[in-house]
């Protein structure tokens, strides 16, 4: 509360270093405060400089932007930088048993909107499935199980539910993804 940033610049080089760096990159997303140390070292003449007292700053802007996820303010799951294949197949998700709803767009479909719903649900993840573009959740009172996954090249995203209620959670979506 006691910090003024005067040049926007500082906050957004800052986050974008930790974001897209080598060792996020490296550990598939799953980093913690203390490697900003090493992901927000100047690498080129005129590059900002971050003290050790920025990094609980920088973190809360990303988590307000939903640019990460962390319970304990120590470990952070940033989810474009996640792995690109899912630990569940996509065969546990398909067949007469599942409903699909499929959200479609028209011209674009920025990958940042699946990343914000994955990060807004990372405390849902059943068996720590998620990935650079999507997650399985479970529905705690339908108990319902859902694979949402994004498809860039389709501007489409998934909703496949097993067992439980699928409206419950097709609504839970549409809500949270009009949100975000």
């Amino acid at each position: 509360k006691f910090l003024h940033i005067l040049k926007p610049e500082w906050i957004t080089e800052g986050v974008y270093k930790v974001i897209t760096g080598k060792k996020t990159a490296n550990l598939f997303g799953q980093i913690t405060i203390s490697d900003f140390k090493e992901l927000l070292q100047p690498t080129n003449y005129g590059e900002y400089t971050y003290d050790e007292k920025h990094y609980g700053y920088i973190l809360k802007v990303m988590e307000k932007f939903e640019l990460c996820y962390t319970s304990d303010d120590i470990h952070l799951l940033i989810p474009s930088a996640f792995g690109k294949v899912p630990k569940v197949e996509y065969a546990d998700f398909k067949g007469k048993n599942i409903r699909t709803y499929i959200i479609q767009f028209k011209d674009y479909m920025p990958l940042a909107l699946i990343h914000r719903y994955i990060t807004k649900k990372l405390p849902q993840a059943l068996d720590n499935n998620y990935w650079y573009t999507g997650i399985v959740i479970k529905d705690s009172k339908s108990k319902a199980v859902a694979m949402i996954h994004a498809d860039k090249e389709a501007k489409r995203i998934y909703v496949r539910i097993k067992d439980g209620n699928p409206l419950v959670i097709w609504e839970h979506f549409r809500r949270e993804i009009a949100e975000v």
